[in-house]
């Protein structure tokens, strides 16, 4: 009977180790879950700011270009 009880205590102990091993690789995959979520949302962010501002520029260059283009035109015009 002694041998039993010794047993299942030991049984306990290694349940109870296993729970506490398990516990803590939990902790450690929530950890990188909301670290690698807080990445993807900065990578996210910083991708719509970017496209954003491609989207600015290439307006203002239009607008360049299109005001070059009518200088030259008035400039060809002058010169007839």
């Amino acid at each position: 009977m002694r041998e039993l009880r010794e047993s299942v205590q030991g049984l306990k102990h290694q349940a109870d180790a296993l729970a506490g091993w398990y516990a803590w690789g939990a902790r450690r995959v929530a950890e990188w879950c909301v670290i690698l979520g807080l990445l993807v949302a900065a990578a996210v962010a910083l991708s719509w700011r970017t496209h954003a501002v491609a989207l600015g520029t290439h307006a203002v260059l239009e607008q360049i270009l299109e005001s070059q283009a009518r200088a030259q035109a008035a400039r060809s015009g002058k010169r007839r």
